[in-house]
């Protein structure tokens, strides 16, 4: 699989390193190195397959002699950087073609983005070590190139105090945007080669914690493992002569610890694998016996009937299909219209005799009035006791106080069977819940009967047979017991 590895580290001229040198050992060249009169010839190296300068637009053109000459004159201060370097490992599900292709592409990046001279180089695998790690080495300048001299500071190369000073991000978070950007770049090319191989920049930590959030339990366990040192290439040369060196001992431990931890990720996955068999195996199981038990359910419906009786059910099992399953609040609808509960008629009565009475009451009211501005002086004379009420005045009275008695009295009546029905909801809460039984179960039946056709055809050819036997049984005996008695069978 693709292994993800961008590593950056500046080369500073404190521990006595020499940007020319550099470049010429990662580009197997010969470089003289002007500040100290020094040639450095790696024109025999092995393993370097590719190399070349990839520059910022506007900077004409450089030798490598000339760029790196160049950078070593910039800068006068005895630990100044000269240079910064970028390890990358190319995918070996790539061609050397698509391998070179990705590395100068991220070159060309960086040339963009920083405005530096980027030198690139492609290594083979070293045929003593393992032959799948194909890597380039991208040397880039500390300064920004332009046509025939170096100036200013790549803002990657500011401190952080004078990054703040620009508006800009810590010097860290950028160079996690770089690896997060060869990340990118690396995927983008193996999807452009068909390859389903991906590299991810991020710790092992953060892979895991989001397959954890993600639900992808297998994913995070296969997570779930040490990162490896770096040994360095001295610690390299002492391991190929056979010297045990620290690092190369806990690099051991560390791998030895993984190949635990991933046989144990082997077991567990097996372990689910067979889990989720098991419980497949038991789901299709009770789903079988749910199945026989509705066919026996239905068959005993059917069992010993004529094939009219049959039909009957057939249409009353449709009828409730079709409804609507009822809901627990319309159990107050289903009492109001009960034609069997005494109290829910009495509500009814109750209910129309209240608006007979209101209508009574209100009409009575009505008439009163009219009287009284029909007879107005003598309407002033009763209520100030000097006339007697007439007849017609006092029946219309007696007949309003008499509506609004019975008003009171049917009201009161109304409040006392709301009360009883509150006392009894349960009960009609309890019949629609049976009424939707019923229905889910009509349903539940018929989607059996629709899915074993040809198993009820053959049941019901059965029953049909073993009606006509009985019948023609019956009939026998039937004319036996007539001709027991004497008579004759018709």
């Amino acid at each position: 699989m693709a292994i993800y590895h961008c590593a950056t580290k500046p080369l500073a001229r404190s521990s006595g390193r020499s940007a020319v040198a550099a470049a010429a050992y990662r580009s197997g060249d010969r470089l003289l190195d002007e500040r100290q009169g020094i040639e450095h010839d790696y024109t025999r190296r092995r393993g370097v397959l590719h190399s070349q300068l990839v520059l910022p637009q506007g900077a004409g053109e450089w030798t490598r002699a000339e760029l790196w000459n160049a950078a070593e004159k910039a800068e006068k201060r005895k630990d100044a950087r000269t240079a910064r370097e970028w390890e990358v490992a190319l995918p070996d599900e790539l061609g050397d073609e698509q391998r070179w292709e990705l590395a100068l592409k991220f070159a060309a990046g960086l040339a963009s983005k920083y405005g530096c001279a980027v030198d690139v180089a492609l290594h083979a695998p070293d045929r003593e070590g393992d032959q799948r790690n194909w890597h380039a080495h991208l040397l880039a300048t500390t300064r920004k190139a332009t046509a025939g001299k170096l100036t200013e500071k790549c803002e990657i190369e500011l401190s952080d105090a004078k990054r703040l000073s620009l508006g800009l991000a810590p010097a860290r978070m950028e160079v996690e945007s770089v690896r997060q950007t060869w990340a990118q770049e690396v995927n983008q090319q193996l999807t452009a080669a068909q390859r389903h191989e991906r590299v991810d920049h991020r710790t092992l930590a953060a892979q895991r914690e989001e397959a954890i959030q993600k639900g992808q339990v297998e994913k995070a366990a296969e997570l779930d493992r040490a990162p490896q040192i770096k040994l360095g290439w001295r610690v390299i040369q002492m391991e190929r002569r056979g010297v045990a060196s620290d690092r190369g001992n806990q690099l051991r431990q560390v791998a030895a610890e993984n190949i635990q931890r991933k046989a144990a990720v082997i077991d567990i996955r097996q372990l689910r694998s067979q889990l989720a068999q098991r419980q497949e195996q038991e789901a299709a199981s009770r789903r079988e016996a749910e199945l026989r038990k509705i066919l026996e359910e239905v068959e005993d419906q059917f069992r010993g009937k004529s094939p009219s009786s049959r039909q009957a059910t057939l249409q009353r099992w449709h009828y409730l299909a079709n409804r609507e399953i009822p809901q627990i609040e319309n159990a107050r609808a289903l009492w109001e219209q009960d034609q069997w509960d005494p109290d829910a008629q009495a509500w009814r009565e109750t209910r129309s005799a209240i608006q007979r009475e209101s209508q009574r009451v209100a009409q009575s009211a009505r008439e009163i009035e009219t009287w009284r501005r029909s007879h107005a002086v003598q309407a002033f004379g009763i209520q100030a006791g000097l006339l007697r009420k007439p007849g017609d005045l006092d029946q219309l009275e007696q007949e309003y106080a008499n509506s609004v008695r019975f008003l009171e009295a049917s009201q009161q009546r109304l409040k006392q069977l709301e009360l009883d029905w509150h006392s009894n909801r349960g009960v009609y809460q309890q019949k629609l819940e049976r009424q939707g039984d019923e229905i889910r179960q009509a349903r539940r039946y018929l989607g059996v009967m629709e899915k074993n056709r040809d198993h009820f055809q053959k049941l019901w050819q059965k029953e049909d047979q073993s009606f006509l036997h009985d019948l023609e049984r019956n009939q026998r005996r039937s004319r036996d017991r007539d001709r027991g008695r004497g008579g004759r069978s018709r």
